[in-house]
């Protein structure tokens, strides 16, 4: 009997190791299964760490881009300032020329003036005649509002530069007859004859 119960118990102790292996191989099978985990944990955040990579390469490139952007639009601006600079030049010039323009008007419309008060004396009829073309309008008003009678219709007579030239012959001797008897033949003058008479002859006419 004894034999049997020593049988029974090497059984028992043998089945004991039997399940302390088995347990010994699950817990050696859950160890490699936390292995596998912690591999595929570092796996998965290598490939996290590859991704922020990615996002921050795009994210330099995108600021890249940008600076690109910001360049091209300071270069931009600076090209619309020179073409502005080169407008406002180009309308300067534009004023210079106009300028210009208007003093060779000027000096043009001067040189009859200049012609006619070259030498002794002055050529009265250049003048008037320039005057009155020139700034007749004006001066027929100051003319009216500041004068008037006889003294205004002489004015404005010589305003109108409508001297006859040269010298009538045939009007010579009727013309001072007209002017004796205006004057010097009578009491008192007769404007209206002197006016016609002095305002519309040549000066050569009157010097005969």
């Amino acid at each position: 009997m004894l034999s049997c119960y020593l049988s029974m118990l090497a059984c028992y102790l043998n089945m004991l190791s039997c399940y302390l292996n088995m347990l010994s191989c699950y817990l050696n099978m859950l160890s490699c299964y936390l292995n596998m985990l912690t591999c595929y944990l570092n796996m998965l955040s290598c490939y996290l760490s590859m991704l922020a990579c990615y996002l921050n390469m795009l994210s330099c490139y995108l600021n890249m881009l940008s600076c690109y952007l910001n360049m091209l639009s300071c270069y931009l601006n600076m090209l619309s300032c020179y073409l502005n600079m080169l407008s406002c030049y180009l309308n300067m010039l534009s004023c210079y020329l106009n300028m210009l323009s208007c003093y060779r008007n000027m000096l043009t419309e001067l040189k009859p003036v200049v012609i006619g008060c070259e030498g002794a004396g002055t050529d009265d009829e250049v003048l008037v005649e320039i005057l009155a073309s020139q700034f007749g309008g004006k001066l027929e008003k100051d003319i009216m509002s500041d004068t008037s009678g006889h003294y205004e219709k002489l004015l404005l007579l010589l305003l109108q530069g409508n001297r006859e030239e040269g010298v009538n012959e045939g009007k010579i001797e009727k013309d001072a007859k007209d002017l004796f008897e205006a004057g010097a033949s009578k009491m008192g003058t007769d404007e209206e004859v002197f006016i016609s008479i002095l305002g519309k002859r040549s000066h050569e006419h009157l010097r005969q």
